[in-house]
């Protein structure tokens, strides 16, 4: 799995854990998984690593990241909103 979309996975899964704890994650949780997603999306844009991104089987973990932050309730802000609506964006992106 590359580099960057383990670490997307794992602000996922820190902003899950949160809400699995009835914690609330801070606001720099989902800043960072907007930028990560950002830059993620921002290399799928090239046509070299956008083949790289689907050979490497990263459409299911991006899915599993995007439903993952679609479930959560407690850490739902605008940009845990925006970061599913970009990882929805590339999700749709590596699928064509």
């Amino acid at each position: 799995m590359p580099p960057l979309v383990q670490q997307v996975v794992a602000a996922v899964a820190r902003i899950a854990a949160a809400e699995r704890r009835g914690e609330t994650a801070g606001v720099g949780d989902g800043a960072t998984l907007c930028l990560l997603v950002r830059s993620l999306t921002s290399f799928a844009s090239i046509d070299t690593l956008k083949r790289r991104l689907k050979a490497s089987r990263a459409l299911p973990i991006v899915l599993d990241s995007y439903l993952s932050l679609r479930g959560v309730v407690l850490q739902k802000t605008t940009l845990t909103d925006e970061a599913a609506d970009l990882l929805r964006d590339l999700l749709n992106n590596l699928s064509e």
